[in-house]
């Protein structure tokens, strides 16, 4: 619950000495009978509502079950003295009929309908703001609904305005780490928050003021800001307006515009959209001076300057990598490799229909960039589904780990092929045979990537017939100082009756013409990638299927026979590496960089919540400890979370992580990451 802060005129709203936004985040979550909110109590009977973990500007809202003649009643703490405003945020749980949902006022006039969402309501992302008169002496207000089954109604953000002229409160700004994309058309640097109180003769902002020094304009093809939500957000609404074109004075860009101010909390995000040629590694430095209110500039309070870093968008949602086929919806799983000619290769699913995973219509797509990250190609396809096992259609193939021969620069891409049945789940133990399990195909390059071989598949040589599938870490792999090319690997099959993962390695000593695997250190252990230490042993950093918020971490000196638990294995003591339940990391190290002889450098979502605050950490002891004066957070978004470290050049690191559809790619210098904090 927020907006605590918010006054209230309580003489003439009459139902408490404050109020809120009320947003439900403090509920417990699932169904209810009885709940106290900031406006009075909650009731309903048995399945007729409950607390839904998603909301509009917070992590819950209250849902109408689906079903036939659901309510929720709403007791008021006081009836007000005056008509009041009510607002909401609301979102139909799907299309089907029947749909019917009003909500009716009761007090000494009776029981009185006030609003009818029957028609208005749309479907899915709270996109539907609703707003009536609560009638003076109201006592009670009544939410009804009748629905198609398992459907309903999501409420979000109630807010009950008192009737009298809007009176400006205060101003404040926000910003979190929000890296701003080459190629996406809005890119949120910060918010600026405008408070009011009253709903009649709603204010306008007719104007701002932003401090821009210590952007290069240059850089930026547009500024907008624009009315939204209190999280962050990467699209639009109400625009209210961008600065003259050719903005010279970085000191003062002003907007002007006339849009009218809701009662309560308002949030301006500052947005910008890159040019093409825009420095990845720079950054949009921006300062809220002031915001116009009906013709008078209001200083921002505790204003300061946000600096987002410049990145690239090299794949997002809507690209077209074929012209015969339409554009993909979804890109997902990122593995990037440094060559020997220091060229950046960044390969991803193509999900050209969803997100979901295999079995689908993915194809395997690299991009290259030959500047440093500076600019990519488009995404061509490394290895459609047809060529990738002979004699078989249908389905699909992704997850791809890429790692670079150096003794002759060979890119080799390892390969999850799906036909049929899931991947994981479904692949049958007892078989290796294409009709019944997935297999894993190598394909390799030898010319920097721009052309890749026809597909061998390896699973007859590293999966045991007694496994349900084997597989690679979507991710990378490495070359040892011997020559030998290791992958990380998962294996998967029953333990009790339950599908159990087991992390691993696959070896080849011959540079590619035959494979072997390991043993796993540990059950329930899946997406994993590797490191060579500086004794020469293998280091495996995996994601953890047993979910307590903690990475798995094991070490073996013979190629997976035996394995030695390591001191950061699921430890939460301060040096074990978070994850928010089970989630793919990267792991990787450049020797000598940052005057550290052996530094490994790790990414990951920092969080035990969510995947969330994507972070780039380094450690100085061979991941003994991973001190918080080395790590960057990096993007703070909700997103998908997998990611993938190299190389860029000697003074730069990059990580090609994931958004939401979306792929991007940022570098960070290595000085930064060493004095990050000092």
């Amino acid at each position: 619950m927020i907006y605590k802060n918010i006054a209230l005129i309580s003489t003439v709203l009459g139902i408490g000495s404050s109020f809120a936004v009320e947003n439900f985040d403090s509920a417990q979550g699932g169904n209810f009978t009885s709940l106290q909110t900031e406006y009075g109590k909650l009731s309903a009977s048995d399945q007729n509502a409950g607390i839904h973990n998603k909301g509009r500007s917070g992590d819950k809202s209250l849902r109408l079950l689906g079903g036939d003649n659901k309510q929720v009643e709403l007791t008021l703490k006081e009836a007000p003295k005056i008509d009041v405003d009510l607002s909401a945020w609301a979102e139909r749980w799907s299309g089907k009929t029947p749909f019917e949902f009003s909500i009716k006022a009761v007090g000494p006039y009776g029981e009185k309908e006030i609003y009818n969402g029957t028609k208005a309501l749309k479907t899915g992302g709270f996109n539907t703001q609703i707003k009536c008169k609560v009638p003076a002496k109201t006592t009670k207000l009544i939410f009804a609904s009748n629905t198609a089954d398992n459907t309903g109604v999501l409420l979000d953000d109630l807010y009950i305005v008192p009737c009298v002229p809007m009176k400006f409160k205060k101003t404040g700004m926000h910003s979190d780490v929000w890296p701003a994309m080459v190629r996406l058309d809005e890119n949120p640097i910060l918010r600026v928050d405008v408070e009011t109180e009253g709903g009649l003769k709603p204010m306008k902002i007719t104007g701002a003021t932003f401090d821009m020094t210590g952007t290069n304009m240059a850089d930026i093809d547009s500024i907008t800001l624009f009315n939204g939500t209190e999280k962050v957000s990467e699209k639009r609404s109400d625009m209210i307006g961008s600065p003259l074109k050719g903005v010279s004075n970085p000191k003062s860009v002003k907007f002007e515009g006339n849009t009218e101010l809701t009662s309560g909390n308002n949030h301006l995000w500052l947005s910008v959209r890159l040019k093409d040629k825009a420095k990845v590694g720079g950054k949009v430095v921006a300062k809220p001076v002031s915001v116009t209110l009906n013709g008078k500039p209001v200083a921002v309070a505790d204003s300061k300057p946000v600096a987002q870093r410049i990145g690239y968008a090299v794949v997002k949602g809507g690209d077209q990598v074929l012209p015969t086929r339409r554009a993909s919806k979804n890109f997902r799983i990122p593995a990037m490799v440094r060559t020997k000619k220091g060229t950046l290769l960044a390969a991803s699913d193509i999900r050209y229909n969803h997100s979901g995973d295999l079995p689908a219509d993915i194809d395997m797509g690299v991009s290259r960039s030959t500047d440093g990250g500076q600019t990519w190609s488009p995404m061509e396809i490394a290895l459609p589904f047809k060529d990738a096992v002979k004699g078989y259609k249908g389905a699909g193939n992704g997850d791809a780990a890429m790692l670079v021969d150096e003794s002759n620069g060979r890119i080799w891409m390892a390969v999850l092929w799906s036909h049929g049945k899931h991947p994981i789940w479904h692949s049958e133990q007892g078989s290796n045979s294409p009709d019944k399990v997935s297999q894993l195909v190598l394909i390799h390059s030898d010319d920097d990537g721009k052309t890749w071989s026809k597909a061998t598949n390896i699973t007859d040589q590293i999966k045991k017939e007694e496994w349900g599938v084997n597989f690679q870490g979507p991710g990378s792999g490495i070359c040892l100082k011997d020559g030998t090319l290791v992958f990380p690997c998962q294996f998967w099959y029953d333990v009790n009756g339950r599908r159990k993962a087991h992390c691993s390695i696959i070896y080849s000593k011959d540079h590619g013409k035959t494979w072997e695997v390991g043993t796993s250190p540990v059950m329930d252990t899946s997406e994993a990638q590797v490191v060579e230490l500086a004794d020469g042993s293998i280091m495996i950093n995996s994601r953890n299927e047993a979910r307590n918020g903690w990475r798995v971490v094991y070490t073996t000196k013979d190629f997976g026979k035996t394995w030695e638990e390591h001191p950061t294995n699921k430890n939460n003591d301060g040096n074990g590496l978070a994850e928010p339940g089970a989630c793919q990391g990267s792991i990787l190290t450049v020797a000598n960089k940052g005057g550290v002889a052996h530094p490994l450098f790790f990414s990951n979502p920092n969080s035990h919540n969510g995947r969330k605050n994507m972070t780039l950490k380094a450690s100085l002891d061979q991941g003994k400890t991973w001190p918080e004066k080395f790590q960057i957070l990096y993007d703070e978004r909700n997103g998908a979370g997998y990611s993938s470290l190299a190389p860029v050049d000697d003074k730069n690191i990059g990580v090609f992580y994931e958004g939401n559809d979306n792929i991007y790619f940022l570098k960070f210098p290595y000085a930064e990451i060493f004095n990050s904090k000092k």
